[in-house]
């Protein structure tokens, strides 16, 4: 198992994703299509956090990571990366690569205002390590979740340290 995780996290490497924080602004798009896509690309969830693309993107994770309260909280949403996914799963995991030594965090569910049957789109974890862990140079980070029975997974872009002052994470 460990072995399919260290491929994993080495194709992981090789995959790049825009860079942004966290914080409470509505999403944003890139300005063009993409190439041969057809459809604008999102460039931040709508909490301002980490886009990661899920499937063909069938869905999408944001990962919002606060600095000050040491918690990491994962939002699963659609195809467009606007609406939350409330999913039957009572955790996802985050698998962390930092100097040859995996790491992995499980982040319970949180489930939002008015979602319900056992549902979230949301998951929180405040854990140090995990936080210091995503802001390691060199840190390479998966996101693992299952959607209706189906296994997803994918790469968490690495977190920018060179944004403006004032955008909060």
């Amino acid at each position: 198992m460990r072995f399919n995780f260290l491929l994993a996290a080495a194709f992981s490497a090789t995959l790049a994703m825009p860079l942004v924080g966290c914080g409470d602004g509505n999403a944003k798009k890139d300005a063009a299509p993409a190439a041969g896509g057809g459809h604008d690309h999102p460039t931040e969830g709508p909490h301002e956090g980490l886009l990661v693309e899920l499937g063909d993107e069938e869905y999408h994770a944001e990962v919002c990571h606060d600095e000050e309260a040491n918690k990491v909280t994962v939002y699963i949403l659609d195809d467009k990366a606007k609406n939350a996914v409330p999913v039957a799963q009572q955790s996802v995991t985050i698998n962390v690569v930092l100097g040859g030594t995996p790491s992995q965090f499980v982040l319970p569910a949180v489930p939002l205002d008015g979602e319900s049957d056992g549902k979230s789109s949301r998951f929180e974890l405040s854990d140090e390590k995990l936080c210091e862990a995503l802001d390691a140079e060199g840190a390479e980070a998966r996101l693992k979740v299952t959607i209706a029975t189906k296994p997803y997974e994918g790469p968490i872009p690495a977190h920018d340290h060179d944004h403006d002052d004032d955008h909060p994470h």
